[in-house]
């Protein structure tokens, strides 16, 4: 479902995601500190307000780690606080961040080939495949001949996913009724969320069409049944679509 952020104050997120009850316990997994899933998390810490809402510090456990940032970008993190000033005064429970407990599993080789990556899973996470998302996207490397075409991003991929593994596990012995978190399909993210699906309701938002709508799914919306639903959900609108259309290659005319 796509909603502008405005209209979350005036409707509750059972409504627009949560597929039981209204949660007991829920955490927000911050694993980017993009200001668009700052001001997310922040409306849906206000929608819960009988509820006990945590929040995780994932970018600072995990996600700074992953090659999406350069050293400056996590400078820059670093210095705003962003998740200290505008997600911890907004929730009503507590920041678990330096309360968990992580297990000490020693991260394995890569694996020699680009299908044994796609096939690599560990505790139920695919996690070879939250590396080859992330990977993919950087290089733009869709089908490497070798894993050394996608070069210096592969190591820290590799790493950060284990590392989001190790979280997940450690965050699904908590018990939350439900889980949010943005994207929820590259390295720092996917093995999280495929660790605690077991015992909580995950929820993954993307950002919409526009600047101020989100969507959320059970799923990564770029799933094929993810995607499917949200197109279904929604009447085709030509002006829109062409306008969106026309928005873009004005901004990317080579496209």
């Amino acid at each position: 479902m796509v909603l502008p952020l405005d209209q979350w104050l005036s409707l509750s997120m059972r409504d627009v995601s949560l597929s039981n009850a209204v949660p007991e316990r829920l955490l927000i997994a911050s694993g980017n500190p993009w200001s668009f899933c700052l001001a997310a998390e922040r409306e849906i810490a206000r929608q819960y307000a009988t509820a006990e809402v945590d929040a995780l510090n994932l970018f600072k456990l995990c996600s700074r780690a992953s090659p999406h940032w350069r050293t400056r970008d996590k400078v820059i993190e670093t210095i705003d606080r962003k998740f200290e000033r505008f997600v911890r005064p907004i929730i009503s429970g507590r920041d678990i961040t330096s309360d968990l407990r992580l297990p000490s599993a020693k991260i394995p080789a890569l694996p020699s080939t680009y299908e044994a990556l796609r096939a690599y899973e560990c505790d139920g996470a695919k996690v070879g495949l939250a590396v080859i998302s992330t990977v993919s996207s950087l290089t733009t490397i869709q089908y490497p001949s070798s894993l050394a075409e996608f070069g210096s991003v592969l190591e820290p991929a590799w790493r950060s996913a284990h590392l989001s593994l190790f979280i997940g596990q450690a965050v699904r012995e908590m018990h939350y009724d439900a889980i949010v978190i943005f994207n929820g399909r590259h390295c720092y993210s996917r093995p999280f969320c495929d660790a605690v699906a077991s015992r909580s309701e995950v929820i993954r938002y993307e950002q919409g069409s526009a600047g101020n709508r989100y969507i959320s799914a059970a799923s990564s919306v770029h799933e094929p049944e993810a995607l499917k639903q949200i197109i279904e959900g929604h009447d085709f609108d030509p002006v829109a679509g062409d306008a969106f259309f026309q928005s873009r290659m004005k901004r990317e005319s080579t496209n």
